[in-house]
């Protein structure tokens, strides 16, 4: 299944990267460039895609330490990457070697998980003749509700890029998508910690075991929010300075001062919609765990599909921003991430609302609330004028959560599981 998925993306890629240039506009002297980026981009996605097969018996093994050490060490990995060519690069060269590095670190995170699976499951063979045809449909129903529902809120956002740049300008679809890989950090730093809960709520629900369900709903909640609020709290205290100190050559005098300025009201907008996103994922993922894909599937998918009229109405006027852009992205995400998915997860899972509410989120809230009032006021009165500044800044605001995260949100016993972890692993360090 994954290796007709790679195939077809293969040929895809060489299909777009033939026409691409006359379908965007692309000027004559970056055609070679924007066709080699494209298969940069398709083809490492292409020979990615038949290795995920190999996470999968990973997450079967319940070895979650492999998946997610990958997973956030590449995403990191890419982050800088992106960084580092978005401030120096070239368009035409620069835009290759963008494509390489985002394509590369697929590869390279899925094959790590594919040597990491065969190592630990030396028996795992590749047998592609002999299909189990009712478990192929089972699967490909539930993976593409949960695509759908993943992909739902970010395919609405690159359609808006492509209608800004194509309607607007390539400037302003430059600005946003600044401003998106902002929130695209985030949103894979939450993703990748979420990546144990569906396993595990199928477990519990194979043994019967809903109390256990209602447990692991609340306390991954609880863990999970912690981090997104953080992150949330970045994305809407600090933009301007991340952006300033990223791309503040690119965007040098009083134009660009404002542009970034723009940027960062946009990615504080856009955050607002992903932070409810990102709050209901652990709850999402516990209920998908379970086996209930489609309902989500369909509210994601018509959400999207509400938020991509939106986008095209809004950039066919001629007063338009890429922040009132941003907005016809997050305006169907409210209702949608904030109020729907939020009843069905607890109606589902038997969660009264309002206990769900409580259990799962004050805390986490009441705990990032001194290191917001930290943040807000350092870089109120002592903004950072270099990266290392910054990173001081959001050292110091963890410093402020972590007491109250370790105190106030992780339970006893977690507190009790982390000691021993970490007593354990300086035992092996002392004997090394």
């Amino acid at each position: 299944y994954y290796t007709v998925v790679g195939v077809s993306i293969a040929v895809i890629s060489v299909v777009i990267a033939v026409f691409y240039p006359d379908w965007f506009h692309v000027e004559r002297a970056y055609h070679n460039s924007s066709r080699v980026m494209v298969l940069c981009a398709g083809l490492g996605l292409a020979l990615a895609v038949p290795q995920y097969a190999y996470g999968a018996v990973l997450a079967g093994l319940q070895r979650f330490d492999v998946i997610s050490a990958t997973q956030i060490g590449v995403e990191v990995l890419r982050l800088a990457l992106i960084f580092t060519l978005l401030g120096r690069m070239s368009v035409g060269g620069g835009l290759v070697l963008l494509a390489v590095a985002a394509g590369g670190c697929n590869l390279l995170s899925a094959t790590i998980q594919t040597i990491a699976s065969i190592r630990i499951r030396p028996p795992v063979r590749f047998e592609p003749w002999r299909p189990d045809m009712r478990l192929l449909w089972t699967m490909g129903t539930f993976g593409l509700g949960s695509v759908v529902y993943m992909m739902s809120a970010m395919v609405a956002a690159q359609l808006a890029q492509v209608l800004i740049g194509a309607r607007m300008s390539t400037a302003q679809a430059t600005d946003f998508q600044n401003a998106m890989l902002l929130i695209l950090a985030v949103h894979a730093f939450v993703v990748a910690c979420t990546v144990g809960i569906r396993p595990a709520a199928s477990k519990y629900d194979g043994q019967d075991n809903t109390d256990m369900v209602k447990h692991l709903l609340v306390r991954s909640t609880r863990y999970v929010s912690v981090l997104t609020l953080m992150g949330i709290m970045v994305l809407l205290v600090f933009p301007e300075t991340l952006l300033r100190l990223w791309l503040g050559d690119s965007y040098a005098g009083p134009e660009g001062a404002a542009t970034i300025v723009r940027m960062a009201k946009t990615c504080r907008t856009l955050a607002m919609g992903f932070g409810l996103f990102w709050l209901v994922l652990p709850a999402y993922s516990v209920v998908n765990g379970l086996g209930r894909y489609r309902f989500p599937a369909i509210v994601a998918a018509s959400a999207g599909a509400l938020a991509m009229s939106l986008v095209a109405l809004l950039t066919a006027t001629g007063e338009a921003t890429i922040d009132r852009v941003a907005w016809g992205v997050v305006i169907p995400m409210l209702p949608v991430w904030g109020v729907i998915m939020l009843w069905y997860c607890c109606r589902q899972t038997g969660q009264p609302i309002g206990s769900y509410a409580w259990k799962g989120f004050a805390a986490p809230a009441l705990g990032c609330l001194p290191a917001a009032v930290v943040g807000f006021f350092l870089n109120r009165c002592l903004p950072a004028s270099t990266l290392w500044g910054l990173a001081g800044q959001l050292t110091c605001c963890g410093l402020v959560l972590l007491p109250f995260a370790w105190f106030g949100v992780f339970a006893a016993d977690d507190r009790s599981h982390v000691i021993d972890s970490m007593s354990a692993f300086l035992r092996r360090i002392r004997r090394v």
